[in-house]
């Protein structure tokens, strides 16, 4: 069965590639999770198009290749549904869930972190190491 993968898996392919798999595979693993939908004409088609369309901003100059990073750093909490997504999206693992969280201010404007409040203190009572030259 062809199936065009909408996510990396591992020893198959990235994303957008077009792939033959067992039919039991797909059926059971890769659709229902996801991961992948089938090859019709005219999934292929718009597979095409989204392709083209990419490369030809990437050649004007309008989408610059390589990482993407965000602009501005904010978490709005009165919008968080603690789903995790901003846990998965971000590119250098800086995001993560924890199990303590406290939505109790005083002002609406606590309610928008920006980079500096998600960045994490240095511990009091932390070392640090020494430099490679100094004994």
């Amino acid at each position: 069965m062809e199936i065009i993968l909408r996510q990396a898996v591992e020893n198959l392919g990235k994303p957008g590639d077009v792939v033959t798999v067992k039919n039991g595979y797909a059926r059971n693993f890769l659709l229902p999770r996801g991961f992948a939908y089938e090859a019709t004409p005219g999934n292929l088609k718009r597979i095409a198009q989204e392709r083209d369309r990419l490369e030809a901003a990437e050649n004007d100059g309008t989408v610059m290749a390589g990482p993407r990073y965000a602009k501005i750093y904010q978490i709005h909490k009165t919008r968080c549904i603690f789903c995790g997504m901003c846990e998965e999206a971000c590119p250098v693992s800086a995001i993560f869930m924890g199990k303590d969280y406290e939505l109790a201010v005083y002002s609406k404007d606590d309610f928008v972190w920006d980079k500096s409040d998600l960045l994490v203190a240095p511990q009091p009572n932390a070392q640090l190491p020494a430099a490679a030259g100094q004994r």
